[in-house]
């Protein structure tokens, strides 16, 4: 577990000594949930070889995607992980279930201003794991507005195109 999260950002210092602890104490059968979420600004690829975070030592260049997204191929990646120790052999089974919803979605139903504080409430560091420094700028005010913002641009568009602009 402490190889999977290297890169996380105060794993090892938080975490590690008490999640190799818990695992020690695993019983066969019982099963251990938690959820992990990111933003996905580039689509809703399930399955992605890249992953959804920033490792610098790797020097990887972006695309202007990353830095201006598309809202419409913005989504919110949350990850439903179960792991459970197997009878006999004692390994730990894990097993993840991803849902993708996109931006405009959350935004929609009002809560775009809860996940514009969650990503903005996230400590720097893990921030930077997230890739916040390169999307952030452009996506987090735009779930805050909510969609009146929507309606009041189509009104004034509709009132320019009223007046033959």
């Amino acid at each position: 577990m402490r190889e999977i999260h290297r890169p996380v950002p105060g794993f090892e210092e938080r975490l590690g000594c008490s999640v190799d602890r818990y695992f020690g104490r695993m019983v066969p059968g019982e099963f251990i949930g938690r959820m992990n979420w990111s933003l996905q600004v580039d689509g809703g690829d399930l399955f992605r070889v890249d992953g959804n975070n920033y490792y610098p030592e790797k020097d990887e260049e972006f695309s202007q995607e990353k830095f201006h997204p598309d809202f419409s191929r913005c989504f919110l990646r949350v990850e439903h992980q179960t792991l459970c120790q197997l009878p006999r052999s004692k390994a730990i089974m894990f097993c993840v279930r991803s849902y993708m919803t996109l931006l405009e979605e959350i935004r929609t139903q009002g809560e775009g201003t809860k996940l514009a504080a969650a990503i903005e409430s996230m400590p720097e560091k893990l921030g930077f794991y997230k890739m916040r420094q390169f999307w952030g700028h452009d996506v987090l005010p735009w779930p805050k507005e909510g969609p009146q913002a929507d309606e009041v641009e189509a009104e004034e568009k509709a009132r320019l195109a009223a007046r033959g602009h």
